[in-house]
This record gives structure tokens, sequence and C-alpha cells, in this order.
């Protein structure tokens, strides 16, 4: 399980998929609400983001906040009213516990529903390092 990332800093660059080194899927910090517009109802929802950690640094300057199993509870825990608490989970992911790879440009059209959209490509520009 994993997330997919354009370079933020390189038109035209391609995408990099993250993965978490666990067996077991992991959970994005994320917000929702549901507002009503007039009769309306909106339904809405947000991923947070944090800067990125040392192996996404050089691909993009943020990544997805993604929790340690461990806050799970404190994160979706209705009671907590107080920001401050919540804090300390929004931080990178650590590194060692990532790996990451280039990916095809299909990735980037929501059509392509192929698993060729996660398998690892290689090009000259990854393997020397830069995000072009």
């Amino acid at each position: 399980m994993g997330f997919t990332s354009g370079s933020g800093r390189t038109a035209g660059s391609d995408p990099t998929s993250s993965i978490a080194r666990t067996d077991c899927p992991f959970a994005f910090a994320g917000l929702w609400d549901h507002w009503k517009k007039g009769d309306e109802p909106i339904y809405s929802c947000i991923l947070l983001t944090t800067d990125a950690n040392e192996m996404l640094a050089p691909i993009h300057d943020r990544m997805p906040v993604i929790l340690a199993r461990s806050s799970y509870d404190l994160w979706l825990n209705p009671g907590i009213h107080d920001p401050k608490r919540l804090e300390p989970l929004l931080v990178p992911f650590p590194t060692e516990q990532m790996e990451a790879y280039p990916v095809s440009r299909l990735v980037n059209d929501p059509g392509n529903d192929v698993a060729e959209c996660i398998h690892s490509i290689e090009t000259e520009d990854w393997l020397r390092g830069s995000s072009s």
C-alpha cells in the first residue's frame, strides 16, 4: 500500500510511488466535514501534509501525514477538542520505514486503473538521483 507523488519542483517529471515497509495497510491523517449550502448537503475531506522526509525531499517539499499505528485511537478520538494534542502526530513518516521508486506516467490519468501504474520503472535520471 502506498501513494504516488509527482514532483512539485519540475514540470513533466516522472511520478514516484512511495510505500511504507509494512505488510499492513497504513493510515493518512485526514479531516472531513459536512455542511449545507442552502438545502444542498456538502461533504468534503482533505489529507493533511507535512514536510517531506529525507527520502522524498529531493522529489517534493511535502508528503502526506502517515499516522503510526499506535496513534490511530488518538487521531480518531471524537472527544479531542484541543488541536495541540494532535500536533505531535503531524510529522514526516520515518525514512527508514519507507521505500520509493519511479513509476510510469500512466498513474497521472485516473482512467488508468491497471497494475502497471504501480510497477517500478528505471530511468537514467532516477538512477543518478535526479528528480527531473
